[in-house]
């Protein structure tokens, strides 16, 4: 058998290039509001295990995506 080197390619990421995305209320829990006219930044499916048994039974998934949205989406809550 021929030894050979195979090349491994590793991706690195940024932390700086990662950010946390949730839901609208954790970031209403943050005291974060919205910017006008922001989209979700990405649609998930609710990973918890009530919503887990639910989507089984039911046949509707699309109904259960969650939004999710990235602080750059946010502004401070402020109260005038």
């Amino acid at each position: 058998m021929r030894n050979t080197v195979v090349p491994i390619c590793i991706w690195v990421i940024h932390r700086d290039c990662i950010h946390a995305l949730h839901s609208k209320n954790t970031w209403l829990k943050e005291a974060r509001t919205f910017r006008l006219g922001e989209e979700p930044y990405k649609m998930v499916i609710g990973c918890s295990n009530h919503s887990r048994k639910a989507r089984m039974v039911s046949e509707q998934k699309d109904k259960d995506a969650l939004p999710l949205f990235g602080e750059w989406q946010t502004e401070e809550y402020s109260h005038r």
